[in-house]
């Protein structure tokens, strides 16, 4: 879909990479909460919570519940924060339609949420600018392990009294 100027349409581009950096931050939380419970940091009994939110709010505490599972938990809690407004973003972008608008000097794309009277507008260099540093939070994010852990569930350890082989 092209506007009168022949631009791509960047802004559903825009969107589209927005929401996939994001699937990656929440495939990251998705993994660190189920290692959590591989470990018995968590109850099994847990459920994984369904909304992207709640999975960051759920790494958010665990990183301060069970600061032993990460080598900085406070860096956790940090990345957890720092990611509160791209997660804003995503929600909004997920819901909105786009449209542009043209000028001599630029396009203007216009996020409307659907079913409601929130809008707002972006310039493309503005999107860029998100997507850079969205790319940048997202690398800091996925870096984040959990410790390497010697006694999980799923593979029991010796207990001390045990003996050695023969």
């Amino acid at each position: 879909m092209n506007d009168k100027n022949g631009h791509e349409n960047f802004g559903h581009a825009f969107v589209g990479n927005y929401l996939c950096l994001c699937a990656r931050v929440e495939d990251w939380t998705i993994s660190i909460i189920a290692k959590a419970q591989d470990t018995g940091a968590t109850a099994k009994k847990t459920k994984m919570p369904h909304l992207f939110g709640l999975k960051l709010r759920a790494v958010r505490e665990l990183a301060t519940a069970s600061p032993t599972l990460f080598n900085k938990p406070s860096r956790i809690v940090d990345l957890m924060e720092r990611f509160a407004e791209p997660a804003k973003m995503r929600s909004n972008l997920a819901h909105s339609v786009v449209r542009t608008a043209t000028d001599k000097e630029a396009t203007y794309w216009l996020f409307h949420n659907v079913g409601t009277d929130e809008r707002f507008w972006l310039l493309d260099e503005q999107m860029k600018a998100e997507l850079t540093d969205l790319k940048k939070l997202v690398k800091e994010i996925t870096d984040q392990k959990l410790k390497a852990v010697t006694n999980s569930p799923s593979q029991p350890q010796p207990s001390p009294s045990a003996k050695a082989g023969p």
